[in-house]
Parts: C-alpha cells; sequence; structure tokens
C-alpha cells in the first residue's frame, strides 16, 4: 500500500518563464555582437599581411622575437608587483588603525572606508 500520493501536477508556462527566455536570449545575442563578433574579426585579422594576404602565424612569430617584448612585460609585472605591495601594506595599517586604536573620528573613517563599496 502506498501511504504518499503525489499528484501528478504539470507546471504550464506561465509570463515569469518568457521573460526569463527573453532575457537569456538577448544576453546571447548582445554577447555574439559585443564580444565574439569583433573578436573572431580581430583574430581573422591577425592571421593576414597588411596587404590582406593570408599569411598564418608569421605576425606573431616575428612579435615574438622582438627584445623589446620581453622588457615590456617584465616592466609591468615590476610595476603590478610593487604597486600590489605597497597597496597592501597601506590598507593593512589604514584597517589596523580604524579597527584596534581608539583614535577620534573613528567612525568618519570607516564611513569614508566603506563609501566606495556603495557607489
Amino acid at each position: 500500500m502506498n501511504l504518499f500520493k503525489f499528484a501528478d501536477i504539470r507546471r504550464g508556462k506561465d509570463s515569469s518563464d518568457r521573460v526569463g527566455q527573453f532575457m537569456l536570449g538577448s544576453y546571447i545575442i548582445l554577447f555574439l555582437l559585443f564580444l565574439v563578433l569583433p573578436l573572431g574579426a580581430l583574430i581573422s585579422k591577425s592571421l593576414e599581411n597588411k596587404d590582406g594576404e593570408f599569411i598564418g602565424f608569421a605576425n606573431y612569430s616575428l612579435y615574438l622575437q622582438e627584445p623589446a617584448l620581453f622588457q615590456s612585460l617584465y616592466n609591468s609585472l615590476f610595476v603590478a608587483i610593487i604597486s600590489t605591495i605597497i597597496v597592501v601594506v597601506l590598507a593593512f595599517l589604514f584597517a589596523y588603525a580604524i579597527t584596534r586604536t581608539c583614535m577620534p573620528f573613528k567612525g568618519f573613517f570607516k564611513l569614508v572606508a566603506l563609501i566606495p563599496l556603495l557607489s
């Protein structure tokens, strides 16, 4: 004997389903239109020379042979690492000063620190 009987409830399509499908469809169309298509055009353009003839990965091999490329990558990494260290240390000191000390206007400084989160 079956103690639990469940009704076969089939949910019909309501307006919220259509709204969700519309939102998802519009997102996919906009994603394809503004991201995938331009990216595909850029990749296909990068495989051509300045006259529009297909040359494959020759542009990439020339680019990777440039000595200035690795110097610029090194400079970018150096600046990123140094600035990250400075920002983390300053943020830690600011957070420590706000939470662990009895400084005047402590509430004001907490508010100023949280304003970027609200925008």
